[in-house]
């Protein structure tokens, strides 16, 4: 199993607009890609930031492989959608985290 997790900092002042369009265009759109089993949004609770809010979603993909193949044929088309409809106010990190491997924690790929 692959975790790949979406952090998005978000103006307060377009939260209830972004969480509209994410739960019934976004999520939906990056769903029908295929590539992932599961997609779970969570607001952070902590840390706070002043006038911001932050939310993360993570989506549960089968393998490494088909995270790639959705970051290579599908990632640049969605990506663009966000920044077309919210632009620069918003902050994005994105991270992806597998199963440790050993008992040195160490992931062999």
């Amino acid at each position: 199993m692959v975790i790949y997790t979406v952090e998005i900092v978000v103006p307060v002042d377009i939260q209830t607009e972004w969480i509209e369009w994410m739960t019934t265009k976004h999520i939906p759109e990056i769903m029908k890609t295929g590539y992932f089993n599961e997609s779970r949004p969570f607001q952070v609770v902590d840390p706070e930031t002043p006038n911001k809010v932050t939310f993360e979603i993570r989506y549960d993909c089968k393998s490494l492989d088909d995270y790639r193949k959705y970051r290579d044929e599908e990632s640049g088309r969605l990506a663009a959608m966000h920044s077309e409809k919210f632009g620069e106010g918003v902050e994005i990190r994105r991270r992806l985290s597998i199963p440790m491997q050993n008992p040195e924690g160490k992931v062999v790929f």
